[in-house]
């Protein structure tokens, strides 16, 4: 699992003692070994005086300003790397299927499968082998079917799906898109979700599409529990206004606690 940490007007603590906001369980960790905070050129990392130093690229820093890219070491064995996100700075997001030479004008979401409803249909392969998906901070991630994968994609940056190999661009001028180029629905995932941990039947979760009224129902105490974790995370985010993709990530060891209480995190560790 991925964690996105936010950097806002709350520095961000990084360390092994549990009174920082990011707690790195490693024992090359310091228990107050770094911190990120905003400045007025940007985020900046700066070392607490850790026994195995802090690193920007490799280099080790007692003080640094970061920048997109920057892969940030915290001692010898963790890694975190910078990314800046924020709205596209003007122009159209563009998916361009250099296979068969066709573009398309992405929306907020773009199917790829065999399915008719798909965007960029393929001709063999699951209805929806992947998904795009756009978020309003200009973030791009792609859920692949095959793999179960959720990652996000970089402008420039190509990617294989079905045999046809696909890359994401930013073009500036709507004029230069070719003739197939056409805008996607924008669709989100509307569905709701009802929990019962400790009903009669025993645990209970039911995902409801209120579109057409289509019902998925779990019993499974894991799944069941894993999906609350996830949806009271979700909700809490969007209390505090968080936006996407930052918006119900949930670091491991919650994860863990949520599903198979405190024992998860010996099993995890041994």
């Amino acid at each position: 699992m991925v964690r996105v940490i936010p950097v806002d007007e709350r520095p961000v603590t990084l360390g092994r003692d549990l009174s920082n906001r990011v707690v790195l369980l490693d024992d090359n960790v310091s228990g107050h070994h770094a911190v990120v905070e905003l400045s007025a050129a940007g985020p900046a990392v700066r070392d607490l005086g850790s026994t195995n130093g802090t690193t920007v690229n490799g280099d080790a820093v007692q003080r640094h300003v970061l920048a997109h890219g920057d892969l940030v070491g915290i001692g010898p064995d963790v890694q975190l790397r910078v990314r800046q996100i924020g709205p596209q700075p003007g122009g159209h997001l563009i998916l361009r299927d250099t296979t068969a030479k066709t573009a398309y004008l992405l929306g907020s979401r773009f199917v790829i499968g065999s399915a008719a409803d798909a965007d960029s249909r393929l001709a063999h392969g699951p209805a929806h082998a992947a998904v795009l998906i756009i978020h309003d901070d200009g973030e791009v991630w792609l859920a692949l079917e095959a793999t179960e994968e959720e990652r996000p994609v970089e402008i420039g940056e190509a990617f294989e799906v079905g045999g046809s190999r696909f890359c994401l661009e930013l073009s500036p001028v709507e004029s230069a898109l070719p003739p197939t180029a056409r805008p996607t629905m924008t669709a989100r995932f509307p569905y709701e979700l009802t929990v019962t941990l400790s009903g009669a039947a025993g645990p209970l979760a039911v995902l409801t599409d209120p579109t057409d009224g289509r019902q998925v129902t779990l019993q499974s105490e894991q799944r069941v529990a894993l999906l609350y974790v996830l949806a009271k995370q979700l909700k809490a985010d969007r209390d505090e206004r968080v936006l996407p993709p930052l918006a119900g990530w949930c670091h491991d060891e919650d994860v863990l606690v949520g599903v198979w209480g405190r024992q998860g995190l010996k099993g995890a560790a041994s």
